[in-house]
């Protein structure tokens, strides 16, 4: 069920067009298939769009494929959304007097979102088997984060036990009574709106879960103890690439860095 939320494509200058990219065999075969199934869900249709992004294979941990647009040059004239989508560190008021949490985990999210009817054929993606456009929102187009984070926003409004970036979401409450009753009322919410879940990724009713790379408990919010430890056990870089990576690793946790902006400029 639609709640008025919609992704837009805003874009400048004229439509980007690109040929299909040939693919193995095995890679066609596989994609064929994916954009059936997407077809027969309503994901995607055929198109006579003046727009065309290439066909991107990624390839997921399991074996399997996910195909997708190449949305580079698209996303290049999209006009990009200012919505802005929480960082970890905004729900420590959340967790005030709390002891007992859960995550869940939102399945195939993006496709929960439909695209505005004039952007439609601004998803189109060329592939050796033709032309599609999709008509939910897909992976890759610029300004999924915010759309769907706007979605579950309004969506969940109103429920301050709650915390939600988007297709991950914390529930957190102050005794089992209070979180059974938390659960509910979130679950009815997506029954209602058709939000699946990724049950494998689901964690109920614990007194400490991981959730956005952090621990979270009763004591607060703190970095993952397993990344902590790769953190003080990264060798002294040596070249720019190697200061990068190191870089990247404790800007994920910049917030739980002291003075992390001076020690970044020495």
């Amino acid at each position: 069920k639609n709640i008025g939320i919609y992704h837009h494509i805003e874009t400048m200058g004229p439509p980007v067009f690109a040929k299909a990219r040939r693919l193995p065999p095995d890679k066609l075969r596989l994609a064929k298939l994916e954009f059936e199934k997407l077809q027969g869900l309503g994901v995607i249709r055929p198109s006579k769009s003046p727009w065309s992004s290439p066909l991107h294979i990624v390839n997921k941990p399991d074996g399997s494929i996910r195909p997708c647009g190449d949305y580079r040059a698209l996303n290049s004239r999209t006009i990009p959304d200012k919505y802005a989508v929480p960082n970890i560190r905004d729900c420590n008021a959340l967790l005030e007097g709390t002891t007992i949490y859960s995550t869940l985990d939102i399945a195939k999210a993006f496709h929960h979102i439909p695209i505005a009817p004039e952007d439609i054929p601004k998803t189109a993606v060329i592939t050796p088997f033709g032309l599609f456009e999709y008509t939910r929102m897909g992976f890759g187009l610029r300004n999924a984060a915010q759309s769907f984070q706007r979605f579950m926003d309004q969506l969940l409004r109103g429920l301050d036990f709650i915390f939600v970036y988007l297709d991950d979401v914390l529930i957190a409450s102050r005794n089992q009574e209070e979180h059974e009753q938390h659960l509910r009322t979130v679950l009815d919410k997506f029954k209602r709106h058709g939000l699946q879940l990724n049950i494998d990724k689901c964690v109920l009713g614990r007194p400490q879960v991981t959730f956005l790379g952090h621990t979270i408990s009763k004591e607060g919010i703190r970095p993952l103890d397993s990344k902590v430890q790769q953190i003080r056990a990264f060798p002294q870089p040596r070249t720019i690439s190697q200061l990068r990576r190191f870089l990247g690793m404790i800007n994920f946790y910049r917030r739980s860095i002291r003075h992390i902006a001076t020690v970044q400029k020495l």
